[in-house]
């Protein structure tokens, strides 16, 4: 069911992106993203910043722990002081935890979200179910908002941020034959994503790709980012498990 995960950490803040291959590791390619919200309220851009400084080895082995603390590097460049642990359980599901800590003196502002890249027969075959009624932010359509009617479909550039979201969704990948279950906690959205074929275009590193992946990512993110009390931590957690269909 699992073949092997691939996770990578972008150096925080800063602005070099290390080449993303949404089919490396056969099923999941994920990365994590810890955004410090600056002091104007306004987070760094989506996709573009603060990623862990290491690269996270394929793994296989079934727990592994990953930590990033606040220095004098990260202070230069957001004046707080925190603590990040990452866990990922690999078993019959595949489980990943990101706990953050404030060891500052003040609160803070931050987002996190796990980008999850789906291998799949073809997204235009594939459906993601369990976000209907839920109200959701369109960022490839002006952040115009609406409210998912049935199951997510997508057939263009699709960047949908559910509010408020419920703690399962479902990937239906028809052509793969297979299902996967995304159950998340600590997680105030969902972000389903794939660029589509014009998008694409303008990336090499998914221009022969965006057909075979989709992004279905737990986030804590613009209208839900976390806020941090001194001393006080927030837990993100996410399990995938894929079933034949």
């Amino acid at each position: 069911m699992l073949l092997v995960l691939l996770v990578q950490y972008y150096p925080l803040l800063n602005g070099n992106r290390l080449p993303v291959n949404p089919r490396v590791g056969g099923r999941w390619k994920s990365y994590r993203r810890f955004v410090p919200t600056l002091g104007s309220g306004k987070a760094s851009p989506a996709n573009s910043t603060s990623r862990f400084g290491y690269l996270l080895p394929i793994l296989l082995s079934t727990m592994n722990y990953r930590y990033l603390s606040s220095n004098d590097e990260t202070r230069s460049l957001w004046p707080h002081d925190f603590f990040l642990e990452m866990a990922v359980v690999v078993g019959p599901s595949l489980e990943l935890e990101l706990t953050a800590s404030n060891a500052d003196r003040e609160p803070f502002l931050y987002e996190d979200c796990l980008h999850t890249y789906f291998a799949i027969g073809d997204v235009a075959k594939t459906s993601v179910s369990g976000l209907d009624g839920t109200g959701y932010i369109d960022r490839a359509r002006s952040d115009a908002r609406s409210v998912q009617k049935g199951p997510v479909t997508p057939a263009d550039e699709t960047v949908n941020i559910y509010m408020n979201a419920p703690s399962r969704t479902e990937i239906a990948d028809t052509a793969g034959g297979r299902k996967i279950l995304v159950d998340q906690c600590g997680f105030k959205s969902t972000v389903v994503w794939n660029p589509w074929e014009a998008t694409a275009a303008k990336n090499p590193e998914m221009i022969d790709r965006w057909r075979g992946f989709i992004c279905v990512e737990g986030a804590n993110c613009l209208d839900a980012n976390v806020v941090l009390l001194p001393g006080t931590s927030h837990r993100s957690y996410v399990k995938y498990t894929a079933e034949k269909i």
